[in-house]
């Protein structure tokens, strides 16, 4: 028997065999594939060994970290001052310091009771919530002098162009992330894409009407570049498939084609 001859019988006989082994690692591939996720965290950003971080790290759990999250509730036609806004942004707040991952305690926004003023008065000192008390935009509609009150303690609080924008056209709720820990008796695991899937949820709820609604933050951005991966999936399974189509048509064959 020619060498040839014998290897052309070896391979086309062997054949059937070497495709169901080409299945199979497609299929263990393709499940192995299919479990890849997203691992991101905060601190892999900041060098953890540096002297600063190291500081910042032991007085984390007393000041706060800097994981955070912004969501900035915008007027479109420029205006903070209405009962549809300002039940918006309460509406969000509320939302967003709900949020399981969330610390409620340091959420800040118009509507959270740490958001304050203070002034010199005649007897003293003054100070009070930025949102007056017997202001609630869900109940009954504000006036004139309310929406006037509310400006003017906002500049008290001295929150123009940090909490609200300097042309009045919006504001924004803070909240900070809870961070992670690896402690044997209370680990905790932050999974940015579950927030990032709440704040859109968020968003998609109370954008509407006259209300604009941009998040930012290192979760959200997560959540983007995680359904963006899952988006690029997508198109290459398309492209596989119109392949095999163009190669099916061309050919005519679909053993060939495959």
């Amino acid at each position: 028997m020619k060498p040839r001859n014998f290897i052309e019988k070896l391979v086309f006989g062997a054949r059937p065999v070497v495709l169901l082994a080409f299945l199979l690692v497609t299929a263990l591939m393709a499940w192995q594939a299919s479990q890849l996720k997203v691992d991101a965290g905060f601190k892999k950003q900041i060098p953890l060994q540096h002297e600063y971080m190291k500081t910042f790290l032991d007085y984390e759990a007393d000041f706060g970290g800097a994981n955070r999250v912004l969501v900035a509730v915008m007027a479109k036609d420029g205006n903070m001052f209405s009962d549809q806004y300002l039940s918006t942004l309460q509406a969000v707040t509320k939302e967003v310091v709900n949020l399981e991952d969330t610390d409620d305690s340091r959420a800040r926004s118009l509507f959270t009771p740490n958001v304050r003023f203070i002034e010199v008065v005649e007897d003293g000192i003054s100070g009070g919530n930025v949102i007056p008390n017997d202001y609630d935009p869900s109940f009954q509609p504000g006036t004139k002098e309310q929406f006037d009150a509310i400006r003017g303690n906002i500049v008290k609080a001295n929150i123009l162009g940090r909490l609200v924008a300097k042309d009045w056209s919006g504001a924004m709720v803070w909240a900070d992330i809870i961070p992670e820990s690896d402690s044997k008796t209370n680990p905790r695991k932050v999974d940015y894409q579950k927030i990032a899937h709440q704040l859109e949820a968020i968003r998609q709820k109370y954008e509407k009407g006259n209300i604009r609604i941009e998040v930012i933050g290192f979760a959200k951005m997560v959540g983007d570049i995680a359904d963006g991966a899952a988006s690029v999936i997508k198109f290459f399974a398309i492209t596989i498939a119109f392949t095999w189509l163009l190669l099916f048509l061309y050919s005519a064959s679909y053993k060939l084609a495959s």
